[in-house]
């Protein structure tokens, strides 16, 4: 099977752009979500703080803390994970329309897409929308034949998002310990009953417990399925450019975007300010990481 040229260009299609656009929609959805989430987190750190400091019983504060992780658990969490998955979705048919001979045209969210084309038309005309979607992935890509740079771009994809959520999850936990270890040294100075550590702790913390058990959890699966499929990515990489790309190489790309697809609904999301903050590094770590693809492809032609 012989290789198949491809225009990397393609990504800055208005098509490519409209699905970019649509899946960049739902995201901003999912990262408002996510702020109030936050809110959520801070406010009943504060509140457990608070009263895990007093020698009363805080009944009210408690059941206030027990309103909020219902309404964290139930409608942020579902409009996240309703929101993620659209996303990834739209984000799947743009990986597809650039790589794929014969690109899905089969929306699931015909009107969430309709209606970000309508607001992306008039973006587009003060040059916004392309000059912020456009060139997605390195113009490098266009040097691959259409299988090799697809994964490249998959490779890509699975290396800046583990590398993140790596960093992400240690941060995460470090600030946990440091805010468990302030609330037990409030709760001993008044006396410890079980009754206060249920009312004045427990109760209190029960929307950052929950959060942070959820989010903890999803983010260290997500990463070990990222780190599982660079090294699949990997291993196809050395076939493909060794012997090249035959029926059962492009069956087993087509299989690992269909897996990132399923990766990306179910994985954690990470947040925007931590996106903004690794930002330079990740850019630099993918530049390099790019540039050393381009140099394995040149050793194997």
């Amino acid at each position: 099977m012989a290789f198949t040229e491809f225009s990397i260009n393609r990504q800055n299609d208005a098509e490519a752009l409209r699905y970019r656009a649509a899946a960049d929609w739902h995201y901003a959805k999912v990262a408002i979500a996510r702020r109030l989430e936050g809110l959520i987190v801070v406010g009943s750190i504060a509140l457990g703080l608070f009263c895990a400091s007093s020698s009363a019983l805080q009944l009210v504060p408690a059941l206030w803390a027990l309103g909020l992780a219902v309404v964290d658990s139930s409608l942020l969490y579902h409009i996240v994970l309703t929101n993620r998955h659209a996303g990834a979705q739209l984000a799947d048919f743009f990986d597809r329309y650039l790589f794929s001979e014969n690109p899905n045209l089969n929306l699931p969210f015909p009107a969430s897409v309709d209606a970000v084309a309508v607001d992306s038309g008039r973006q587009a005309g003060l040059g916004d929308l392309v000059d912020r979607l456009s060139n997605w992935y390195d113009r490098r890509l266009g040097s691959f034949p259409r299988e090799i740079a697809h994964l490249a771009a998959l490779r890509i994809n699975a290396f800046w998002d583990a590398s993140l959520r790596g960093s992400y999850i240690i941060g995460l936990c470090a600030v946990a310990s440091v805010i468990a270890a302030a609330a037990l040294f409030l709760f001993s100075r008044s006396g410890m009953t079980t009754e206060r550590l249920v009312i004045n702790v427990l109760i209190p913390f029960s929307p950052a417990i929950l959060w942070f058990v959820r989010e903890l959890v999803e983010q260290i699966d997500a990463r070990a399925r990222k780190h599982d499929l660079e090294q699949c990515i990997d291993v196809l990489w050395d076939a493909a450019n060794g012997i090249g790309v035959n029926r059962s190489i492009a069956a087993e790309v087509d299989y690992l975007q269909t897996l990132l697809f399923a990766y990306r609904r179910t994985d954690g999301s990470l947040p925007s300010w931590f996106y903004r903050a690794a930002r330079t590094r990740l850019h630099r770590d993918i530049t390099l990481l790019m540039a050393r693809l381009v140099q394995q492809r040149r050793l194997h032609q």
